[in-house]
């Protein structure tokens, strides 16, 4: 393994022994000297974390002697006080240069720490690149279900769309000047026709209703009519009879009356009658308070009734209250 080749600046500094130091302590066997021999050393360190905390051990005390002006000697040894610069020979620009190849170094030393967190972060991205490589693998599964759930939506849209046809030939459509009405549209024409001629019938059956309730109540008042004319005919036939019958009993007693006052004459005239005589007078008076009896009885028992009208009497026939229910249940009807 060829060994880096160290300026004197960085043997002054102990850069030699911190590294053969790491070499001791972490069991790295890379060569420093190489072109980003440092980076690799990271690159070793970031799968090796073991390491990790022996190489910052060696680099926590170089750069502590670092500071302190002083050379590193390792972990064991006394640091050692550092030559003055004109001891070795240098320049005061040999001592500059030096100096800032010892900066060099510790920016060096940050890089291999960004290096060592940009592996750290590739480490990341890997893990990363496996997760979604899986993910990719379920996304491609996941396609597959979305293909075949495809399929059963576009049967199923087939099918809807079939219905769909079939459902607007069902409806079919409204009569135009060139075509009649199909579907739905042809029965509702049928069903309008079918009404409008219902119509007309129960318009012409209520029209005769009404003409035969209009007959009927005709028929109703010409008999009304016709019954108050005959209940006339019976009072004036009643009073007729009624006057007739007070003549002849009126006749009566006025013969029963003459009778008796020629039976009281006779008695007056006939003074010299035998006991026979005054018992027929008796007998003739006894029988004229009879004929005056029956004039008062006669006048009694026909007296003119109080309730008649001009139509005839007052009293409710039976017809008639028949007759206006008759009138009311179909006056109901015809309002209703």
């Amino acid at each position: 393994m060829a060994e880096k080749t160290y300026t004197a600046q960085e043997i002054a500094d102990g850069v030699n022994i911190a590294h053969n130091e790491i070499r001791n302590q972490t069991g790295y066997t890379g060569d420093f000297g190489k072109v980003d021999g440092v980076g690799q050393f990271y690159a070793w360190l970031a799968n090796n974390e073991d390491k990790r905390a022996a190489t910052e051990s060696v680099l926590t005390d170089y750069n502590a002697a670092y500071n302190a002006g002083q050379s590193y000697t390792g972990p064991t040894a006394s640091p050692q006080a550092l030559p003055p610069a004109d001891a070795l020979g240098l320049t005061s620009g040999q001592s500059s240069l030096m100096s800032g190849q010892s900066n060099l170094l510790g920016g060096q030393t940050d890089i291999l720490g960004g290096q060592s967190d940009l592996l750290g972060g590739q480490t990341d991205i890997l893990g990363g690149q496996v997760g979604l490589a899986e993910g990719q693998g379920d996304i491609l599964g996941g396609q597959a279900t979305l293909g075949v759930g495809q399929q059963g939506l576009m049967s199923g849209q087939n099918t809807l769309s079939t219905n769909q046809q079939q459902l607007g030939s069902a409806i079919g459509q409204d009569a135009t000047s060139s075509a009649p009405a199909t579907g739905l549209y042809a029965g509702q024409s049928g069903l309008m026709s079918g009404q409008a001629d219902l119509s007309g019938q129960v318009d012409a059956g209520i029209g005769d209703v009404t003409a035969n309730l209009t007959a009927f109540q005709q028929l109703v008042k010409n008999y009304q009519a016709q019954a108050a004319g005959e209940r006339g005919n019976i009072q004036q036939s009643g009073v007729t009879g009624r006057a007739q019958l007070g003549k002849q009993v009126g006749g009566v007693e006025i013969a029963a009356n003459k009778a008796a006052e020629q039976a009281t004459a006779m008695r007056q005239a006939a003074p010299t009658l035998t006991a026979s005589a005054p018992q027929s007078a008796q007998g003739y008076s006894f029988m004229a308070p009879p004929a005056r009896g029956v004039a008062t009885q006669t006048g009694q028992a026909a007296p003119v009734s109080n309730t008649s009208t001009p139509l005839g009497p007052a009293t409710a026939d039976p017809r008639d209250a028949l007759i206006q229910s008759l009138m009311q249940y179909f006056q109901n009807t015809q309002t209703n």
